[in-house]
This record gives C-alpha cells, structure tokens and sequence, in this order.
C-alpha cells in the first residue's frame, strides 16, 4: 500500500509539471517572473515615499492603478508550482491589493501613522544621533530622550533616507508591531510608550530574550516533525491529491464504520497543515531578527531605528485556544488565529463604513455586522484567488463560501447565546462557566466541519499538499523514502523575447 502511494504521488507531481510546461508552450499560461512578483511591492512603497505635498497626492494614484494592473494580469495569466500548485499566486497578489488600498487610501499615512524608534542623545544643537530626527526634523515634547535607549513615536519622516527604512517598515508589518496601528492581540508597550489608545506595561512583564528565542525554536522544530509526519499521512491518502470520493487507506479506514468520521479527519488533517504550517514559518521572524538584534546589537542600531531587540515585537503568531471556549467561533478567528489581514480588513470596513449616512453608521450594532461581513468577505475572496491560480481542477467559489458562512456562523451564535442565556436566566438556572465553555467550543468546532468541506476539497483537488515545505524528511528518510525533499530548482531564467516575459522565472 506504501510503495503504491508513494508511487502514485511521484507520478502526480510529474503529471503536474508536464501540465505547466504544455499550459506555457500552448501559450494557454505564462510564467510567473521573479520580478513580476516584486513590482506590486515595490510601486505602493514608492507611492508612500513621496510625501503628497511633493507630488505623492498625484503620484499615488497612478502608482496604484500601475499596481492593480500588475495583479490583475498576474492572476489572470502567471501560473507557478512554487508556494503550493500556485495558491500562493493569487493569495499574495490579492492580499498585497488590499494592502496597498490600505496604506494609500484607506488611511492617512503622513498625518496618523507613528512608528516606534529608538533614539540616541543629542550630540549637537538641533541634531541628533544616527537613529534621531535630523535634517531639519523637530523633536516634540512627547520625543525628548531620557536616555540612550529611550524609545519614541516617530511620524512620517521628512528626511529621505530616515524615510526609506520607516516606510519599508510600514509595508512589511502587517500586524504593526512597532506602528500605532498595531492589532490588540499583540504584547503590550512599555511604560515610557504609554498611550491612551494603547495597552502598556511594566519592562518585568515582558519574557526575556533568551525565553522568546526558546519558544520560537520549539514551535519551529514541532512544527517542523508535525509537518513531515503529516506529509506522510497525506502521501498514503488519495483525498489529498484530488481524489475526493476516494476511501480512507489503513489504519484510517476503520474510521468509515461511523458516518462521517472519515470527512472529520480529513478536514482536521487539512487544518491541522495549515496551522503547523504557518506555526513553522513565523517562528522565523524572532529567530532572525531578535536572534541577530542580540547578537549584533551595534550592526542592528545601525541598520534599523527600530528597537530589534525588543521582545514585546515577537508577539506569538496565534492567540490563546482558551478564546474559543470564552467566545466560540468570534474568538476562534478572532483571537486564536493568526491576526496577519486584521488591519487591512478593518480599514477596508471602515472606508466603506464612511459612506454609509450617519444614523447608520454611528450605530454599533451596524459596524459591528459590517465589519465582521467584509472581513470575511475579504479572506473569502483572498483565499478564491489562491484557489483560482492552483493548477488543478478547483472550484474558487468554495474557499469564499467557507468564509462567508464563518460571518453567518458568528451571528448566529451569537443569536443563539443570547437567547438561551435569556431563558436559563428567566428559568433562574444561569449558565455556568464551564456549561458556556462546552457550548461554545462544539458550537465553533460543529460549524468548522460543516463547513470545512467548501474548502479542505478544494484544498485537496488543487494540489495545495503537493507542496514540499521541508528541504530534508527524517520521516520518509527512515522509511527508505529518500531524506531530500527539495529536488528540483525553484528558479530558472526565462525569455520569451519581449522585455515583460524576461527574468527569472519562479518554478
């Protein structure tokens, strides 16, 4: 049964690559460049470079439609196998396009962001250090520093350079650790950031560098064993490689004797990679730059006014899991899973929020529905792309389902809740804690496997777990599999003639 499976798979990955190449020789697809994939970064963060009095106000949208014209062809056309059959074509792309709405229409960049720096004393009447407000930049009352490392909240800069790393910085933090815009959910900020729009604490709160260091190690060596032996369990069950119909293989197969058991394990299966899978790509983030930041402080204060070595910036990728007991399915996506879209879903609620008359838009309960249906609207649509740019046989309108109807799963808890409280609490037999906890978690979980079939097929029938994330199984190497997984190269140059179609292509 193994060696079929392995072979079946071996060929499955074959039959996909010779579909790409046949799909570009046709000219039925185009490759996905190098390039490609950066020019829609890369134009936002020049848009955001040239202050609107300058010229940005004008500038700005051009630079946007340039953008949107880039995406847009891009996911109509540009196919890769890299990043998940392709998934990762049209999730990036749709993603970076309600990004860049956000950061140049959606908010005031110049007049409302502030970012978190740290300063060095003053050396000289109206200047400062390396990482302080300099040509001409005035230091307010609120920036004083009180010592070598005081921390302050830098606007937008007015000198150039001091404006590249600000900018950069704003594009690349989607959850705004060290930005004014950051998500709730994060660490708290030091006393001397105190703010009232902003949670503080004090310095001993914070786990030490060594403890934030270890745990990020232990979740990326965890997640690392958890994705190779979940590759294998995929490798051994059709479902996974579109098969959707297919029987359970052993030991699974004695699951079919229940109704529905079958479908629960595949849908958790199919959960469970993607939440080891973002689990072993985000403890990179601390490792890097806190680990290099400790190690290097000097070069770290040079390169960056951030303060890298501030553990309160490595925040853990995932909420606390108690929040979907406290909550249900609202605190299962809300808290517990990744926040990276949060602000640009909410600034894409808002916007929208602002053209509604008053007397709606000042009710709570209004902004509240709104804001919960375009946030999943959004992942919806996000996730359809990804689907729609895999180069299997996908249904797009699947994944935006399963998230539209996790809006619907949210109201209608929320519904139930508080009619059942009502009830007990008129029957004068109030729910207790734990009778609240178990309600929620069956309701969340209930509603994930009622709807997880919208997108663990899709998954499957894309060709999301054809994927390889890790370069080495010790797995499939002690199974006599082979220990390389990564054997073929993610890069190659290409030429079509023409200067669009030329670079370097991604596989």
């Amino acid at each position: 049964m193994a060696d079929h499976s392995f072979v079946r798979y071996e060929q499955i990955l074959l039959d996909t690559r010779n579909r790409l190449h046949s799909l570009i020789q046709r000219g039925d697809a185009k490759p996905w460049l190098l390039w490609h994939a950066l020019l829609p970064m890369v134009l936002p963060f020049v848009a955001l470079l040239i202050p609107q009095r300058k010229g940005g106000l004008f500038l700005r949208p051009l630079l946007f439609f340039a953008t949107v014209s880039i995406i847009v062809e891009i996911i109509l056309y540009r196919r890769a196998l890299l990043g998940a059959n392709g998934y990762m074509v049209g999730l990036i792309m749709a993603w970076w396009l309600v990004w860049s709405s956000t950061l140049l229409f959606f908010n005031d960049v110049e007049h409302d962001f502030r970012r978190i720096e740290r300063i060095q004393p003053v050396v000289g009447k109206g200047r400062t250090g390396q990482n302080g407000p300099s040509n001409g930049e005035k230091l307010r009352s609120d920036m004083v520093p009180a010592d070598f490392n005081s921390l302050i909240w830098q606007p937008y800069p007015q000198s150039f350079l001091h404006r590249l790393g600000w900018t950069l910085a704003l594009l690349l933090n989607l959850r705004g650790p060290d930005f004014n815009f950051r998500i709730p959910s994060l660490d708290p900020l030091p006393l001397q950031l105190a703010s009232k729009h902003h949670q503080t604490a004090s310095k001993n709160s914070y786990p030490s560098v060594r403890t934030r260091l270890c745990t990020a190690a232990v979740w990326f060596f965890v997640s690392y064993l958890a994705i190779d032996i979940l590759k294998l369990i995929l490798i051994l069950d059709p479902y996974f490689f579109g098969a959707v119909s297919a029987p359970a293989p052993y030991p699974f197969n004695c699951l079919s004797a229940v109704p529905g058991l079958v479908q629960t394990y595949r849908y958790l299966a199919s959960g469970l990679g993607v939440y080891f899978a973002l689990q072993f790509v985000t403890p990179l983030n601390p490792l890097f730059f806190l680990g290099l930041a400790t190690t290097f402080p000097s070069a770290a204060q040079a390169l960056t006014a951030t303060p890298l070595d501030a553990t309160w910036l490595y925040t853990d990728q995932f909420g606390p899991f108690t929040a979907i007991l406290d909550q249900g399915l609202a605190g299962a996506w809300s808290t517990w899973w990744h926040q990276m879209f949060r602000f640009g879903f909410i600034s894409t609620a808002k916007w929208i929020i602002s053209f509604l008359p008053q007397g709606i838009s000042s009710r709570r309960s209004i902004r509240r529905i709104i804001t919960t249906l375009v946030a999943f609207s959004i992942s919806g649509m996000i996730h359809a792309l990804g689907s729609y740019t895999q180069l299997g046989d996908t249904r797009p309108l699947g994944p935006f389902l399963f998230f539209f109807l996790q809006a619907v799963g949210v109201f209608v808890q929320d519904t139930c809740s508080r009619i059942l409280v009502s009830l007990l609490t008129r029957q004068r037999v109030p729910p207790t804690r734990w009778l609240r906890r178990v309600g929620n978690g069956l309701f969340a979980l209930g509603w994930l496997l009622l709807t997880g079939r919208l997108i663990a097929d899709d998954f499957a029938k894309g060709g999301l777990w054809l994927t390889e994330p890790l370069p080495v199984s010790f797995v499939r190497g002690l199974m006599g599999r082979g220990w390389l997984c990564w054997r073929t190269a993610w890069f190659e140059y290409y030429d079509d003639g023409t200067f669009w179609g030329s670079g370097v292509r991604l596989r």
